[in-house]
């Protein structure tokens, strides 16, 4: 039940990217500047199976190198953050937390995340209702979260 309850949070909130297409390609309007702080994550196995944390870096480096999205999934509204570089910037920190500042940019258009299934298989996921896109000014390690009461 836990898991479906994830599943459906995770669903609901705003992200996306294409493998194929860097978010940044669509037009947006001037971004407002912010600070995000969060874990970097394989947004398609996050939202598939909330695939995170250290016990999940070897197959989101995998994903990730094979052009799944990365993404800072942000401690303070639960939204995924995408970089306007793809993967630059954050290929090195995967399964890290990370604060990152920078113009933050919303997109409407739906956007679709492919990752690969098996050897020669891979799967689609859509994602309906927007997602944000952050061009990155600066990323630095953060310490650990502090542990929730």
């Amino acid at each position: 039940m836990k898991k479906a309850i994830l599943f459906a949070v995770v669903l609901a909130l705003p992200y996306g990217a294409h493998a194929a297409e860097k978010p940044a390609a669509a037009a947006a309007p001037a971004g407002k500047d912010m600070t995000v702080t969060g874990e970097v994550v394989d947004a398609a196995c996050y939202i598939i199976h909330a695939g995170s944390g250290p016990g999940h870096k070897a197959c989101a480096t995998d994903c990730a190198h094979k052009g799944v999205p990365l993404a800072i999934m942000n401690e303070a509204d639960s939204t995924f953050y995408f970089p306007s570089d793809g993967n630059v910037k954050l290929m090195d920190l995967i399964a890290e937390r990370v604060t990152v500042t920078g113009k933050v940019t919303h997109h409407d258009e739906k956007m679709t995340m492919t990752m690969p299934a098996g050897k020669k298989g891979h799967m689609n996921v859509d994602i309906d209702g927007g997602y944000e896109v952050i061009e990155v000014a600066t990323v630095t390690k953060s310490a650990a979260a502090p542990a929730k009461k």
